[in-house]
Parts: C-alpha cells; sequence; structure tokens
C-alpha cells in the first residue's frame, strides 16, 4: 500500500540546533563589504524598519552586511524567536558578493 515514513506533527516541528545552509547574501552593502574577509564571523538577527521585519547578516559592530532571503529564512525567525542565535561564516567574498554558511552558534 505504500505511505508516507513521516510521522504525525513532525511537518511543522523545526530543528533549530541542526539548521545550517549556504547562501548568498541579498542586497549587500558594499561598504560593509569592503570591511570583510573571508573566514569572518557575521551575526544573523532580525532587523525592523517600515513595519516589517527582515533576516539579515551584521559584523560583529552591528553593521548590516545583507538580507537573509532562503527557504530557511521563516524557520530560522521562528528559532530566533524561540531564543537561539545564529552566526554565518563568510566563504567566499567579492567586491559585490558575499556567500555564507549558516549554523546555530547558540541554543536557549
Amino acid at each position: 500500500m505504500g505511505g508516507s515514513s513521516r510521522k504525525p506533527g513532525s511537518k511543522n516541528k523545526i530543528n533549530c540546533e541542526d539548521l545550517e545552509f549556504q547562501i548568498s547574501l541579498q542586497s549587500p552593502d558594499l561598504d560593509t563589504l569592503a570591511d570583510i574577509e573571508e573566514a569572518d564571523v557575521l551575526d544573523i538577527g532580525l532587523h525592523h524598519e517600515g513595519g516589517q521585519y527582515s533576516l539579515v547578516a551584521k559584523t560583529q559592530d552591528g553593521k548590516i552586511a545583507g538580507t537573509i532571503a532562503s527557504t530557511n529564512s521563516r524557520r530560522v525567525r521562528a528559532c530566533i524567536e524561540r531564543g537561539y542565535r545564529y552566526s554565518a561564516e563568510v566563504t567566499e567574498i567579492d567586491i559585490a558578493y558575499c556567500t555564507v554558511i549558516i549554523w546555530c552558534s547558540h541554543q536557549p
């Protein structure tokens, strides 16, 4: 008869600790990127502007390097709201391009 191996209710379960993915930053800030190097670690957080929240990557001094637009964005936001913290290691950087690997760096 076949069927799904998914357990009931598992569809909505978010495993915040194991959430890790690679992405290119969207709308990168060129001035901020000029100060970032490969292997630097950025903080991932929520930024509120114009009545909306966006997921952003920030330098250690709080400058926004770019936004995170991914299929995982909702999950990361939900985890941040539950007290988890995420970091991003810069894996590739150019004048107007930055790729990072995002991972859970702190559990509540």
